[in-house]
């Protein structure tokens, strides 16, 4: 997969910071996950935003593989690009797995095929999404297990399914592990009567496996299902689920992606989502030879077009219909849909490639085509002109910002036609054979493309990743004490610090409790104190104090001014002494969340919640031990999820010794 690395150049050498959501939301988390597993702890609250959040609740803080890159040398922007490269690398190895079970064997096929999936459009577009991206590298696998399995029913391959459906689980977008979910029913119940033959051992099995998957998966639904009625989000209207679609317009990317590279509002759909391109030859590919098409190309081709119609979510009703069904009203982002669309005609593409390079005429011919079309496309939208007028003095983000959406169109088109007519060149000029040819000119176009569209979409060329690594270098290790002279008012998310190409969640990174954060998660009694009108008077006040003085609504009247000391502190956990001249409340400013426990001299206490969210402690006149802990209702299902890990990695290694010793037999 050498190919990926150089087409996403930037992002392997370390040369810029990713952007967008994945450095605002996705390095935040892992960096705090990561500080809690090498402080010997367990990411169960996480303390610093949003007045304190059950971390342990977001499925992706139990992502093996998150935890295991941090583990070594912690969480940073470099480690951010590296597991976002790593599964860019397992999404082309898992395409390349799945086109086998496509009667696909001619490798030229088959690396072009994983190349075009890996750099393809969603992974670009949504490269800010770190959650689709694990997403899109484990379907594949998920795909190819579940059709060896319904074949050849091995228990292995239901093994390795029950694995990589974790890591679509624990890694994940929610949404698209609901719509696999309802993908894998329908096409093992298509199959099973297709096949009007059932594997009685697969009767015993499944129901098994299911069980086994619910165990393994414990700490994450039962965190889930916890926490779902105490957000302010925890489901959505028939409207809002059609938040995040694609356009008609937008479909030009199958063709020409630098179109929505910038200025994506005038094509009628966001920036991030409106890239579908896989590949301007394999797009055709799957197209012009539908003479040779098989009942299962037919069948791709018109799950792709299902698909693609989901996706244009605001424009069609598709997606709406939808809503009725279970947990289709959980999620958003209609254009989710087009990875699905994308995989279909894809794999047709790949199926019918070999037709192109067949004879070395017919793809002089096809390439002759592509050649003209596109010059003539360039051409006519005045791409050389534009291309001399630009200043190229300027960034390449201004450049692209600069020009409108057929300016970019017509100077990709034109950039094809070099491509296009460079192949020609290798056919007749330099005699180089059909399939290097082939294989060449798609490097070349897929590279073209990724590097147009990465400064839009996937890095932040104006930043410096060096001077970002410095800045988390000098990071505070561990979990110091925070300081109680600092009010929650002054500890917005981004006046904590700052870290070179960040803006959000700085309070994470330098241990700064903060009632500000940025979150696709948002507690219910958070929202009430943001918006009561005395919400800033109400946090003008460190994160532990005393008062007194608590209305009929919970709410304080004012602050007391009384000494607190603090013996230690933790994420989950803090212990303080404290002398009162009255008896009141004790107010620990996190959110009063189901796992809080407070002991008052060795003594049990009821935690009572004041200002909306915050902890009370009921403390008498008097001196006084504190400590507040949480203690997660998942925690115990944490054990039966690394039991049930554990059970499976020993299972699958045993399966597959067998498997090669019966080979090797």
């Amino acid at each position: 997969m050498t190919a990926i690395a150089v087409i996403f150049f930037p992002v392997v050498f370390q040369l810029n910071l990713l952007k967008w959501d994945i450095l605002d939301i996705s390095l935040p988390w892992r960096y705090f996950i990561g500080e809690s597993l090498r402080s010997g702890e367990l990411p169960w609250w996480n303390p610093y935003f949003n007045y304190g959040f059950p971390q342990g609740a977001d499925p992706q803080t139990w992502y093996p593989i998150s935890a295991i890159l941090s583990l070594p040398f912690g969480y940073s922007v470099g480690t951010l690009n590296l597991e976002y490269f790593l599964h860019l690398l397992i999404a082309g190895f898992g395409f390349r797995a799945l086109l086998k079970r496509f009667d696909i064997t001619d490798h030229v096929s088959l690396n072009v095929g994983a190349i075009a999936y890996a750099c393809s459009g969603f992974m670009v577009g949504n490269a800010q999404h770190l959650g689709w991206i694990v997403s899109a590298a484990w379907i594949p696998w998920i795909f190819n297990f579940l059709i060896l399995y319904t074949k050849e029913g091995t228990l292995k391959h239901l093994l390795f399914l029950i694995l990589t459906l974790f890591f679509l689980l624990t890694g994940g977008y929610p949404g698209l592990f609901i719509v696999v979910g309802y993908i894998m029913v329908v096409y093992f119940i298509g199959y099973q009567i297709n096949r009007k033959k059932v594997i009685k051992r697969q009767l015993f099995e499944l129901p098994i496996a299911v069980l086994f998957f619910i165990g393994l998966s414990s700490v994450v639904l039962i965190s889930s299902f916890e926490i779902k009625p105490l957000i302010y989000r925890s489901s959505l209207n028939i409207d809002q689920v059609t938040y995040g679609s694609i356009s008609f317009k937008s479909l030009i990317s199958l063709l020409f992606p630098f179109t929505v590279a910038a200025n994506a509002n005038e094509l009628g759909s966001g920036l991030s989502v409106s890239n579908s391109f896989f590949g301007v030859i394999l797009f055709l590919s799957a197209l012009i030879n539908i003479k040779a098409y098989q009942k299962k190309d037919w069948i791709l081709m018109g799950l792709g077009l299902m698909f693609f119609l989901l996706a244009i979510g605001e424009e069609l009703p598709f997606r709406r219909w939808l809503y009725h069904l279970p947990f289709f009203n959980t999620f958003r982002f209609p254009a989710i849909f087009r990875l699905f669309g994308i995989i279909c005609w894809l794999i047709v593409g790949v199926r019918q490639l070999p037709l192109l390079f067949k004879t070395k005429k017919k793809l002089v011919r096809f390439l002759l085509i592509t050649f003209a079309s596109s010059l003539l496309i360039g051409l006519i939208l005045k791409a050389p002109q534009r291309l001399y007028q630009l200043d190229f003095s300027q960034t390449f983000i201004s450049i692209i910002n600069e020009l409108k959406p057929l300016e970019r169109l017509g100077i990709e088109a034109f950039i094809f036609s070099l491509i296009f007519g460079g192949g020609l060149i290798l056919l007749q000029v330099f005699k180089i054979g059909a399939h290097k040819t082939i294989l060449l000119v798609i490097i070349f176009e897929i590279f073209s493309a990724v590097t147009l569209n990465t400064p839009s979409t996937v890095v932040l060329t104006e930043r410096s990743m060096s001077q970002a690594k410095k800045d988390m270098a000098q990071l505070p290790n561990g979990f110091p004490n925070p300081s109680l002279s600092v009010n929650m008012v002054d500890t917005k998310d981004h006046l904590a610090g700052k870290i070179d190409g960040t803006w959000r969640n700085m309070n994470v990174f330098f241990k700064k409790p903060s009632f500000y954060g940025y979150s696709p998660y948002y507690l219910n009694t958070t929202s009430l104190l943001e918006n009561h009108s005395r919400r800033d008077s109400l946090l003008n006040a460190p994160l532990l104090v005393f008062s007194s003085q608590i209305n009929e609504e919970g709410l304080v009247k004012q602050y007391d001014n009384t000494q607190i000391q603090m013996v230690s502190f933790s994420p989950s956990e803090i212990t303080v002494k404290v002398s009162v001249e009255k008896s009141g409340l004790l107010i620990y400013q996190q959110n009063n969340y189901p796992g809080w426990t407070a002991i008052v001299d060795d003594k049990p206490v009821r935690i009572h919640t004041v200002n909306y969210a915050a902890i009370g402690v009921p403390l008498d006149k008097g001196q006084h031990h504190v400590r507040v802990f949480y203690e997660a209702s998942g925690k115990p299902w944490l054990w039966l999820s690394l039991s049930c890990l554990i059970v499976l990695i020993f299972l699958i290694v045993l399966t597959s010794k067998k498997t090669k010793t019966r080979i090797l037999e």
